[in-house]
């Protein structure tokens, strides 16, 4: 940075951060919400709030808007990709999503970075508590760099008159 550039906080897209990033983790398995917990939650800068579905998801967005969500996409009564689309729609918010069908090159994958997601992780099938517990240092590293991302509202082409 030049002594000339105005410090990041003023420059355009950058997070102003008044306390804690705010996370709200979305996925169907009880297993990986508690582990995702308590990884993030060994960052002091990270509050970490959970949902069972994109549904209980909304309402929690309702009474508290996270800086970042880690997003499943496996999940009954609506899938993450749908909610994904919705998200980045109408109130844009960094995603990362992390997900068992999401390896490298997978069109589950390419599809969620196509709809606004800012990062894509693969988890394993099996295993996915130790998985979790593993990666998470990579994990906080992530899900702050997603709160410094800039994300826009997403139109699709099916909405466009």
């Amino acid at each position: 940075m030049k002594p000339s550039d105005p410090p990041s906080s003023a420059r355009p897209g950058a997070r102003k951060r008044a306390g804690p990033l705010q996370v709200l983790v979305v996925d169907d398995s009880a297993v990986v919400r508690q582990v995702m917990m308590s990884v993030l939650a060994r960052d002091k800068e990270l509050v970490v709030a959970v949902a069972a579905d994109p549904f209980i998801a909304m309402d929690k967005m309702r009474r508290q808007r996270p800086d970042v969500i880690v997003l499943d996409l496996e999940m009954p009564r609506m899938d993450g990709l749908t909610f994904l689309r919705k998200v980045m729609s109408e109130d844009p918010i960094p995603v990362v999503v992390c997900s068992a069908i999401t390896g490298d090159g997978t069109q589950a994958a390419l599809k969620a970075l196509e709809e606004g997601a800012v990062e894509v992780v693969s988890k394993p099938r099996l295993g996915v508590k130790d998985f979790l517990e593993e990666s998470g240092v990579t994990l906080i590293e992530l899900v702050r760099g997603a709160a410094e991302a800039h994300v826009r509202r997403r139109v699709r082409r099916e909405d466009l008159p």
